[in-house]
């Protein structure tokens, strides 16, 4: 696996032009310096994974040139990980740590003793960006869906 690996939240098609905007361009351009010719791997949480090369840079985003496509089949099974609501450096890390271990959703609800019973969009954002991240670092290819379930008393027998 190769140390640059982007995330675009599109489909890939072989031998066609894709555009790499927003935080991933600027992690592309600016932070790894990477230049016109390099090859880079463009995942999309969706379990294709896309061999690029950077044709061109403009001010706000880098145009790629996607060589080969791979799709990877999904899994027979899905794990779910059910989790109350906690802290929110501690949710970092079960969703980080539950990406690179395979979870496939993350449950969230609100536990009788959370001290939040609900999250906010900044907070659901930083979620699917630590899954995100998790996601290029470790090699999955399918992106965990987050989603917000009633609490435990709710759930029906």
């Amino acid at each position: 696996m190769p140390s640059e690996r982007y995330f675009i939240d599109a489909d890939f098609l072989s031998q066609k032009h894709q555009e790499l905007m927003g935080p991933e361009f600027h992690h592309l351009a600016h932070v790894m310096r990477t230049r016109k010719g390099d090859s880079i791997e463009l995942v999309n949480g969706k379990g294709a994974l896309a061999q690029g090369i950077v044709h061109d840079f403009s001010k706000d985003k880098a145009r790629l040139h996607i060589e080969e496509v791979y799709q990877e089949p999904s899994a027979p099974c899905q794990l779910i990980l059910a989790q109350a609501f906690s802290k929110q450096n501690r949710l970092d890390f079960i969703f980080e740590k539950g990406t690179e271990l395979g979870v496939d959703h993350f449950w969230l609800f609100a536990g009788q003793h959370s001290a939040k019973k609900e999250c906010y969009p900044s907070q659901i954002e930083r979620m699917r960006a630590v899954t995100i991240a998790a996601m290029k670092q470790c090699g999955p290819l399918y992106l965990p869906t987050i989603s917000f379930i009633p609490p435990i008393v709710e759930w029906a027998d």
